[in-house]
C-alpha cells in the first residue's frame, strides 16, 4: 500500500483526488466513532478521574476535551477521541504507566516514538479510544509531540509520522475546575492554554479548523516518530 501512495504521490491532481476519497470512505466510522463519544464520554471520563484521583499521576484533560469541558461543558461534537495530558516528573516511566492503565481496564492499541522514545500511548475503555500526551515542564515553558502527516513530505513507510513539537510559553500545573460534566483536572493557566493551542478566538466554535492552524505547533519536516500498533 505505502508503494502504491509513492506512487500516486507523483500526481498532485490524483493524489488530491485519492485523498479526497480517503475522507470520504474514513467519514461514517468518524461519525460514528463522535458519537459515541458524545453518548458515553461523561462515564468514561468519571472512570478516568477515579482512576487517576487514586494514582500518583498529575493527569489532565487536554486539547480538544479541555476545549469542549471548559468552553462548551461537554466533549466536542466531531471530535471521536479522549486527549489526556500526564505532566512529567522525575519518577514518570512509560512501562509503569502502561502497567497501571492495563491494571485499571484500559486496553492499549498503539503508541508514538520519536529517537526511539515514547511520547504518546493510545488506550481503549469501555469503547472509547484515549490518547495519552506526555507534557514536559522545563526553563518556563512546557512541550508535548503529536504526529501527523505533513503535505509535500516523503515517508519511508505507512507507519512513519512527522513528530511536531507543541510548545507552550509557560509552564503548567494541574487545577480542578467545574464544568456541566462535574469537577474536572484541566490545565492551568487554563485560558492562555487554549489560547495557544486555537487562537485568541477559542471561545468561538469554528467547524473549519484545522490542527496545523495552531500557534503552538512548531514543525520541523526532517523530524520523524514511528507508530507502533
Amino acid at each position: 500500500m505505502h508503494k502504491i501512495k509513492k506512487i500516486i504521490k507523483k500526481n498532485k491532481i490524483i493524489y488530491d483526488l485519492f485523498l479526497k476519497l480517503n475522507n470520504v470512505l474514513l467519514l461514517p466510522k468518524k461519525r460514528k466513532m463522535s458519537k459515541f463519544l458524545l453518548e458515553n464520554g461523561e462515564l468514561v471520563s468519571q472512570k478516568l478521574d477515579s482512576i487517576f484521583d487514586a494514582s500518583p499521576y498529575t493527569f489532565f484533560y487536554a486539547s480538544g476535551s479541555a476545549l469542549g469541558l471548559y468552553r462548551d461543558g461537554k466533549f466536542i461534537n466531531g471530535d471521536i477521541d479522549i486527549d489526556v495530558g500526564i505532566l512529567m516528573n522525575e519518577q514518570f516511566n512509560w512501562l509503569e504507566f502502561e502497567k497501571f492503565l492495563v491494571s485499571n481496564g484500559l486496553e492499549k492499541i498503539k503508541e508514538f516514538k520519536t529517537n526511539n522514545t515514547i511520547t504518546e500511548q493510545a488506550y481503549l475503555l469501555e469503547g472509547v479510544n484515549i490518547d495519552f500526551f506526555l507534557y514536559v515542564n522545563s526553563n518556563g515553558k512546557c512541550q508535548t509531540q503529536a504526529y501527523y502527516r505533513v503535505p509535500g513530505v516523503e515517508y519511508s513507510s505507512d507507519k512513519e509520522f512527522t513528530s511536531i513539537n507543541l510548545i507552550l510559553p509557560f509552564e503548567l500545573t494541574v487545577a480542578k475546575l467545574e464544568t456541566a460534566l462535574g469537577s474536572k483536572s484541566l490545565p492551568e493557566p487554563i485560558e492562555p492554554y487554549l489560547e495557544t493551542l486555537y487562537t485568541r478566538d477559542w471561545r468561538t466554535p469554528n467547524p473549519n479548523w484545522k490542527d496545523f492552524d495552531s500557534p503552538s505547533f512548531h514543525i520541523d519536516t526532517q523530524l520523524f516518530g514511528h507508530l507502533d500498533d
